[in-house]
């Protein structure tokens, strides 16, 4: 079997993460507690004046490298591979490529091991890949690419 494993928030511990580097950074500034977000992408939560600072947060060097493991994911990836299924991380980048798309593979690197990189699907739409089951923390996958998000635009 063919298992799609995405990286932010089902290995990686994103929202996490965002947030608390959002309140080092920032902590004059509002924030919205995970458990209170009603988009998927925290970028949409935040009032208008603010959504510059998260867009540039998103994309700070060392934000997606540093991400703390979700608990259980690193294992859960072993067991699967210990049952013979062929696991691959299918992941996108954020909104700009740059710094994401190294981090993530540093990341991969990192907690697994170099082997591992080549396990790595980046795709901006998830549906094109081929898997028999995909885990995923976005509630729809829906096949169309999220394309100029910068300002809070869907």
């Amino acid at each position: 079997m063919i298992i799609l494993v995405d990286t932010d928030n089902t290995l990686a511990d994103f929202d996490a993460a965002f947030l608390n580097n959002w309140i080092e950074k920032y902590p004059n500034e509002v924030f919205i507690p995970v458990e209170e977000r009603k988009n998927f992408h925290a970028l949409h939560d935040y009032p208008e004046h603010l959504r510059e600072k998260v867009y540039e947060l998103y994309h700070s060097k060392g934000l997606i490298r540093e991400l703390p493991p979700v608990k259980g994911g690193i294992v859960a990836v072993h067991e699967m591979l210990e049952k013979g299924h062929d696991v691959r991380f299918c992941t996108s980048h954020l909104f700009e490529y740059d710094p994401c798309v190294i981090e993530k593979y540093e990341w991969i690197e990192e907690h697994f091991d170099k082997t591992f990189v080549d396990r790595i699907i980046l795709t901006r739409d998830k549906t094109l890949i081929r898997g028999d089951l995909l885990i995923d923390d976005k509630p729809i996958i829906s096949g169309r690419p999220y394309l100029n998000m910068r300002h809070g635009r869907k």
